[in-house]
This record gives structure tokens, C-alpha cells and sequence, in this order.
């Protein structure tokens, strides 16, 4: 992923909220993040194939280190988020073909 948000070789040092293994890509480490109310950013062990979700937008304190990853929750959804609002259309109406309607 060539997302900005991902800072190569740091590691948001902890603000640990779980350890979460078997994790191989930083987009894996973020899902298992959205779907932590508390988590605020991630740190993925590379070698390991570790996520580690934070309590932090950049864990306790941030670390130089090889083969880790961190991201903070919030950049990364709004770099994500563009690529959906291109397909809203506000204030526009599809006329016809309606399935049904709510009232």
C-alpha cells in the first residue's frame, strides 16, 4: 500500500490495547482496528505478521524500528474515504427503475 498515513520503520511503542497474530498486510491490521471502538492507531510487526492495536492516535511513545509499521486510525480512513464519495451523488435523484420507497 503506498498510503501516506503508514510511517515505515516506526513503531507507535505502546498504548496496547491487543496483540492480534497471523496478521499479513498493514490493511489487515486496520480492519481488525475499525472494528476496536478504543483503537486510536496500529503498529504491524512486519516479520512477524503482528498487529498491535493502540489506545493512542501514536501509541504511548513512537520508536525507530526495523520491520515495523504504524499507522494512526484517523489519516488512514480519510486517505480511504475519497475513493467512496466519488460515487455519491448528493442532492441527485436516479429517476425510475425504484425497487421500493421508506416512508
Amino acid at each position: 500500500l503506498g498510503n501516506r498515513c503508514v510511517k515505515r520503520g516506526i513503531d507507535f511503542a505502546g498504548a496496547n490495547n491487543k496483540k492480534i497474530p497471523k496478521v499479513p498486510t498493514m490493511d489487515g491490521c486496520m480492519k481488525y482496528c475499525n472494528e476496536e471502538q478504543r483503537c486510536k492507531s496500529v503498529a504491524h510487526d512486519v516479520p512477524i505478521r503482528t498487529c498491535w492495536i493502540k489506545t493512542g492516535e501514536r501509541g504511548a511513545r513512537v520508536n525507530i524500528k526495523a520491520g515495523v509499521d504504524s499507522a494512526s486510525k484517523s489519516c488512514y480512513q480519510k486517505k480511504a474515504l475519497p475513493k467512496i464519495e466519488k460515487c455519491v451523488h448528493k442532492a441527485f435523484d436516479f429517476y425510475g427503475a425504484d425497487i421500493g420507497s421508506v416512508s
